[in-house]
């Protein structure tokens, strides 16, 4: 009897553990995959053979990178004054303007970020759960950013003038695993792929709304994947979705609370959905980046717009009534301008305590790493 109870508990253990090990994983992410995604500009001009050639070519590029290398040389070992060197000044970006693609100036300002935040300890905009794995001044995070500037390139040999700043800003995320916005991309090729498949099929004449928006509601206890509270929002979208308001449910969140957790909202929420209330995976799409309200519905809409949904329809966003009042009020108004610069959908009829109406806007196809990189 004891035998036969140690063995089932070795294998309550071993299935817990396999159980925990997938939903604690996450693909690996590449260095070129988040270059993609936090600098397209920059990585599409070093994937061009033709304007790579023409770029290393230009007087001013190389002026200005002699100058930067010659910066770098200066410092020695100084790890400070290394990072210093490497970020742009304005006045760099400004002369490199005249020969880079126009969106370069914003993906420098990107890449300064990048390095002030998780290679000089500057703090975030969020910094409870956007901060650096490292306390700033420990020889530990010393010891990782001199590592990683001792495998760059100088400026200026083969690469590029802006290519060793680039991989050291990308270095710097992947050391942190701060690599959450490349994390399941492509989803069109992925996590979203069957959805997208089933739209050239859909009758939209039938739907009121092209998706139900779900926001995520993070646990702040490490070892809970799925909060009560996000149990709660999938419960309330689903009634709506059975109703047939909308041929989709779109689960929004990505790894936020609490810091570096290992498990995704929108993840969680699908696993959710399939597994207790037995919605088909064509019926699901996912967005695992957004860390925020202001970007549930931001990304939401850029689905919308990437899958050629039909954007004149409203979204319906379904929440518990706390959420749906703070997306209805007026600071979460002045929230999106303030971070976004813009309203990314305009907000309709409110139908009940948790459902409201948006129409997403274009203006969320406008991406930004400099302010947000773990969500550009």
């Amino acid at each position: 009897m004891v035998s036969l109870m140690i063995r089932f508990l070795i294998l309550l253990f071993a299935a817990t553990g396999a159980a925990a090990a997938e939903l604690s994983s996450w693909p690996p992410v590449s260095e070129a995959l988040l270059s993609e995604r936090e600098f397209p500009t920059l990585t599409a001009v070093m994937g061009d053979q033709s304007k790579r050639a023409s770029l290393a070519a230009s007087p001013i590029l190389q002026a200005i990178a002699a100058r930067r290398a010659d910066d770098v040389r200066r410092c020695g070992d100084d790890t400070a004054c290394r990072l210093a060197a490497l970020s742009f000044s304005p006045e760099q970006i400004e002369e490199a303007g005249t020969v880079l693609p126009v969106g370069w100036p914003h993906e420098a300002a990107a890449i300064n970020r990048i390095i002030s935040v998780y290679g000089q300890g500057a703090a975030p905009r969020y910094a409870e759960i956007d901060s650096i794995a490292y306390t700033p001044d420990s020889p530990s995070f010393a010891g990782l950013v001199r590592g990683i500037l001792s495998g760059l390139e100088p400026p200026g040999q083969t690469s590029l003038m802006f290519e060793p700043a680039l991989h050291l800003a990308l270095r710097l995320l992947q050391a942190q695993s701060r690599d959450e916005a490349a994390r399941y991309w492509p989803l069109a090729n992925q996590q979203n792929a069957a959805s997208i498949a089933r739209a050239a099929f859909i009758d939209w004449s039938v739907y009121p709304y092209s998706v139900i928006l779900v926001p995520g509601a993070g646990p702040e206890v490490p070892s809970v994947a799925l909060s009560a509270l996000g149990t709660e929002r999938l419960r309330l979208a689903v009634t709506a979705w059975r109703e047939g308001l909308a041929p989709y449910l779109l689960v929004s969140g990505g790894f936020v609370h609490p810091a570096r957790t290992r498990f995704c909202e929108a993840i969680e929420m699908r696993r959710h959905l399939r597994e207790v209330f037995d919605v088909p995976e064509d019926a699901i799409l996912i967005d695992p980046q957004a860390r925020h309200t202001t970007t549930n519905i931001r990304n939401a809409a850029r689905e919308i717009f990437d899958y050629r949904l039909p954007p004149q329809k409203p979204m319906l966003i379904v929440s518990d009534p706390l959420q749906i009042d703070y997306i209805q009020g007026g600071t979460f108004y002045w929230r999106n301008l303030n971070e976004l610069g813009y309203q990314p959908a305009t907000l309709g009829q409110r139908l009940s305590p948790t459902r409201i109406e948006a129409v997403p806007s274009s203006r969320s196809q406008y991406r930004d790493a400099a302010e947000d990189p773990l969500d550009p």
